[in-house]
């Protein structure tokens, strides 16, 4: 089964079982994403705010779950997000867009240690 093979954390009840996306927890609607993309053997994996309705325990797990995939698969991964520490945790490079253009973009650690205008 997809959950198993790609192990996002799904409990194995919750499979091939007939229940709706608001009987998951928000944790678990985004492992169904994931999986679900993940089907597809992509290999870019996009994940537009991922974390920002998760509390900090469930957001935490989800982002070990994602640098997991990174570390299996060898998926590129691109997070989009405004939570710059996710940026800090996870992100081996990263640009910065400001109205709709990139205004600074390196190495993650290289731009925090920079200082940027758009991070403060």
């Amino acid at each position: 089964m997809l959950c198993y093979q790609y192990n996002v954390g799904i409990l194995p009840p919750q499979i091939g079982s007939n229940i709706g996306p608001g009987a998951l927890s928000s944790g678990q609607q985004q492992r169904v994403a994931i999986a679900r993309a993940l089907a597809l053997q992509p290999k870019v994996l996009l994940c537009d705010e991922a974390t920002s309705a998760l509390d900090p325990v469930t957001s935490h797990a989800l982002l070990e779950l994602i640098k997991r995939i990174d570390r299996v698969l060898n998926v590129t991964i691109i997070m989009v997000t405004h939570q710059l520490d996710i940026e800090k945790r996870i992100c081996n490079s990263m640009s910065i867009i400001e109205n709709g253009k990139i205004t600074f973009s390196g190495i993650t650690k290289d731009i925090f240690v920079a200082e940027p205008p758009a991070l403060s």
